[in-house]
Formats: C-alpha cells, structure tokens, sequence
C-alpha cells in the first residue's frame, strides 16, 4: 500500500513539474495545427490563420472572441496573412507551391480567389494594405530550408475584387527568403529577409523598395560566417525607424542553440541599435501598440518582451505561462496583435493545436 501511494505521489509531482500554468485573460483551440498569424478585422474583431488538418484555416472572432465564421478549403497548404475589408477578409497563402488569393465574406463564403504562377516555390505571402481599395502581396520561399532551385521576390499589387493593378518580381541567383513586410505613410516597402552568406550560412538582413519595387538598400545585421542568423519581423514607426526581429546562433558544448534578437535602423539603412533577448528562443514577431509601446514575441513559450524603442533596452516581460520550459513544452507562437480591450492577443501552437491567446500588457512578470 505504502508503495502504490509512493508511485502515485511521484507521477503526481512529475506531472505537476511538466503542466504549463496558464496566466492569461482567454484562448481559443480550433483543431490538430498552428495559427500562423493574427490581425484586427474592424474596431473588435479578430481574424487568425495557417493550417488545421493539413488544410488552409481561416477562423474570424466576434469582440466576445466567439467565432463567426470560418474558412477551410479542401486544398493541400495553409494561409500565412489576411487584411478586413468592408466586403470581407483578404486571405493570401500556399497552395501546392503557388501563390493563393482569396476574398472571404463574413459569413465565410468564398467571392473569389486566385491562384498565381511564379517561377519559383511559394512558402510565405504577406499582405500590406496601400489604401481602401488596392492591397500588397509580398510572396518568397520559405526560410526554414535551403533547398535547390529558384529564389526572388513577387510583387503584387491587386484591387478589393481580385484583379492584379501592377506586379514584378525580383530574382536571386542564390537563397533568398522574404519572412515579413511592412510600409511607411509613403509606400516604401520594408522587407525581413534571411539569405545565405560566407560559407552557405544564413544571414539576417533588412531591405527597402520602393513603391515601384526597386530596391533602395540592403543592410545585414547579423552576418557571422560561422553561425546562422534569420530576420523573421519588421515593422515601423511613425518617426520614419525600421524594427527587426530574428534569431541568431550561439555555440554550447553539444551544438548551437538560437538566441532571440531584435533591431532597429534608419530609414536609410543606418542600423541604431541591436540587443540580444531570450537564450534558445527566436524572436518570431514584433508590433507596436497605439500608445507606442513595442512587443516583440519569443517564440518558445510565448515570451513578449516590452521593448524601450529608442535603444532597445527591455522595460518589461510578460510571460503567458507561470512555468514553461522552452525546451520541452509545447507552446510556440509565431505573431502578436494589440486587441481592444487592452490586450495583446498571440497566434501559434499549443499541444500541436491551432491556439490563439490574450493576456493583459499590464500583467508583467519579474525581468
């Protein structure tokens, strides 16, 4: 008897020491998979995406964060953007390789789509708004491998009904991968890029085009022909600055582990700042609020660091759990939104499931 209870009381602190405490305001589960992104659809809605069941997913929340509607097409790859407009929700994504559009409206009924040749692999479609009626997409391969064949850049600008206005595309002759997009208040377009350096490693680096699609400069920010480096987000403020995100590569005794990063630069490509965030983490997103506060997302655990923009100094953290391990639990986010309410909202994975959470910006955990 004494035995039993031994074993029982050890299963029990085993499992007690493997839980992740939940510390948040609420969540939302929508199946086997992983929310890629999340973004604000009108003064309280919610729209978020990627791949549930190794299909497309698209899922709309109402300012109770009930859902409305939904969109999940008997097609083989996952959205990775989407924007609100008055008609519905623009989705972009994969599809089999090629570049995926689509139109949603609000009872999550298809009014169109498309489907885009370019001559190289599609693995991420970003969409920037350039005013009420004309949308970007920004499509590349994805950065996660290094694989053969062709590498650039596709260009698109497109109305509210589907039909493309202008469009380029920019080859490489070498890995060239475009993780995220952002504009200022005069179109130019800010680019998060990974691409291999000295001695095939990855590199991470920022770029600037034009609105004709031309490229103004290219800056590198972390280059180390020994370790590997990826730019992963970007976005701007309203002073004409330039933020990054990423991870860089540190040795350990048994490898290399990630190290989360974030940056800022000019809008001429000065760099200002770099600073270094979580150990075996990578920083996957970075937003600012409307009362200019930056968040920058670690992915692992779901980590959001309060960020002082103007040297890159962290001014708070807020943990989404009270006790999780980045090296084994299972929870990763990959972007984050300020929602109303007060709330920073974070789209990722939970358990391998489609998870989207909220927390309280207020709620800070000890640094």
């Amino acid at each position: 008897m004494q035995k039993s209870f031994f074993i029982l009381l050890v299963l029990f602190l085993l499992s007690a020491c493997n839980k992740i405490h939940e510390n948040f305001l609420w969540y939302r589960s929508f199946g086997n998979g992983e929310a890629l992104f999340v973004n604000a659809a009108g003064d309280t809605g919610i729209v978020s995406g990627g791949i549930v069941s190794d299909k497309p997913y698209l899922v709309f929340l109402n300012g109770n964060h009930e859902k409305l509607f939904e969109y999940h097409p008997d097609l083989s790859g996952f959205f990775t953007s989407a924007i609100s407009c008055a008609e519905g929700v623009i989705t972009a994504g994969c599809i089999e390789g090629k570049l995926y559009l689509c139109l949603v409206d609000y009872t999550g009924n298809p009014l169109w789509d498309s489907v885009l040749n370019t001559s190289f692999t599609i693995g991420k479609v970003i969409l920037c708004k350039k005013g009420e009626e004309e949308f970007l997409a920004i499509a590349s391969r994805t950065c996660d491998s290094v694989a053969g064949g062709n590498y650039g850049i596709k260009f698109i600008t497109f109305g509210k009904e589907g039909s493309v206005i202008s469009s380029d595309s920019v080859i490489f002759n070498s890995f060239y991968s475009v993780n995220d997009a952002a504009t200022d208040n005069s179109g130019n377009i800010y680019l998060a890029v990974t691409k291999t350096g000295t001695g095939s490693k990855k590199k991470a680096t920022v770029a600037m085009y034009d609105t004709y699609y031309r490229g103004i400069w290219e800056i590198d920010l972390y280059n180390n022909p020994q370790f590997e480096a990826s730019a992963l987000s970007v976005t701007t403020d309203n002073s004409g600055n330039v933020y990054v995100s990423g991870y860089t590569e540190y040795p350990e005794t048994s490898g290399t582990y990630r190290n989360a990063f974030v940056a800022s630069v000019t809008s001429s490509g000065v760099i200002r700042w770099k600073k270094y965030l979580e150990y075996k983490n990578e920083a996957s997103s970075l937003v600012f609020d409307d009362k200019t506060q930056l968040f920058v997302l670690n992915k692992n655990c779901l980590i959001i660091n309060l960020i002082n923009k103007d040297d890159g100094s962290i001014s708070g953290i807020l943990r989404t759990f009270a006790a999780c391990d980045v090296s084994f639990d299972k929870a990763s986010g990959n972007d984050i939104m300020p929602a109303y309410g007060n709330s920073i909202v974070t789209a990722g994975t939970k358990n391998d499931m489609f998870y989207i959470v909220a927390r309280s910006p207020e709620d800070l955990s000890p640094i």
